[in-house]
């Protein structure tokens, strides 16, 4: 289950497409610009796949509290 801001160490893997913007709630979206991906599948320079771990240790220094 997705803990959001309750930080509970679950990971989170969206693959980064044309439709991510409009499938992926921008809440979801916002929130996730938080995190530091633990692991990102780029070609060409662009990601297409990441994973984030929903933890403090990943939290961009910027929102740790």
């Amino acid at each position: 289950l997705y803990s959001a801001e309750k930080k509970e160490g679950e990971y989170i893997i969206e693959v980064i497409d044309y439709y991510w913007v409009r499938d992926v709630p921008k809440e979801k979206r916002t929130y996730l610009r938080t995190l530091e991906p633990v692991f990102e599948v780029v070609v060409e320079g662009v990601p297409i796949l990441t994973i984030w771990k929903n933890d403090l240790e990943h939290t961009r220094k910027q929102f740790v509290q």
